[in-house]
């Protein structure tokens, strides 16, 4: 059955029991809406034509797969927050036809991959290639600073509750893993910040701690602090 064959500017419009405009197509600008009979897409930067505009609460769209392994996805706009999601599924995101990241159903953060790899332990964000361009830049133009790379650590295990880090306590680490014939979790060697009292107001001293691997072993041993 084909409504408007003619290509009239005229509305259609389907109502429910609860929606007066439960679907509604906007003849005249090419636009559908789904509980509202004024769809809009002004607020896109792009193209305005044609448009669907799910309006409502809480507007949601739900896609489900219905094989033996029934998997939903979602996208959600509820008190100002936007939701993109699913049920036990990965989310990725596309550029130029091919995926450019996702984020796994163990919530990690892949760059460059597939699948998650162990590189001296499994992180939740990990960026993986195999060329010149697959790594990360920091720069900031300005007359007066660099840019920074800020580590942080509190002696809590509650976030946001800053309690002192106690003595000789580790800050945090850089370190290097070497892929050894069966996996990329020996460490060749490291650069680690220690307290050096238990950190008080404003006053924090602390030390550097150089290390290396030696021969015939797989972690690193203080060389240098």
């Amino acid at each position: 059955t084909v409504f408007n064959e003619a290509s009239q500017d005229i509305d259609f419009r389907v109502e429910s029991n609860g929606n007066a405009n439960m679907l509604f197509v906007d003849a005249g600008n090419d636009r559908i809406g789904v509980g509202t009979a004024s769809p809009d897409g002004s607020s896109f930067s792009g193209s305005s034509s044609p448009v669907v505009d799910v309006s409502g609460t809480t507007p949601l769209i739900i896609l489900s797969e219905t094989d033996s392994n029934t998997k939903k996805a979602w996208v959600g706009l509820s008190a100002d927050e936007f939701f993109l999601g699913g049920t036990n599924t990965a989310t990725r995101f596309y550029t130029a036809n091919a995926e450019a990241m996702r984020i796994d159903s163990s919530q990690r953060v892949l760059i460059g991959h597939t699948s998650s790899i162990q590189v001296e332990g499994t992180m939740n964000l990990q960026l993986i290639g195999t060329s010149s361009n697959d790594g990360l830049s920091i720069a900031r133009f300005n007359a007066d600073f660099g840019p920074y790379f800020n580590f942080g650590r509190s002696g809590s295990g509650t976030i946001g509750s800053m309690t002192a880090v106690p003595n000789n306590d580790e800050l945090g680490r850089i370190q290097w893993a070497v892929a050894d014939g069966t996996d990329m979790n020996s460490v060749g060697a490291s650069i680690s910040a220690f307290t050096e009292q238990t950190a008080a107001s404003n006053d924090v001293p602390s030390r550097l701690v150089f290390s290396t691997t030696a021969d015939g072993a797989s972690s690193p041993t203080e060389r240098l602090r």
